[in-house]
């Protein structure tokens, strides 16, 4: 199964590490224990798609 959501945000995401204090950032982080696969394709509208393969 691939799951797609659209950000409008130019910037390409990162994983970033533990950080117990944070209030954000984590998504990341907690997807790359979930998935299979990720990334990122631009598009042409702007921003980006960020994709994930999880398996099943």
């Amino acid at each position: 199964m691939v799951v797609e959501v659209w950000d409008e945000g130019e910037g390409m995401p990162v994983v970033k590490g533990e950080d117990f204090n944070a209030c954000n950032g984590r998504g990341l982080l907690l997807m790359t224990q979930l998935v299979r696969d990720w990334g990122t394709r631009p598009t042409s509208e702007g921003g980006k798609v960020i994709w994930s393969k999880f398996a099943r």
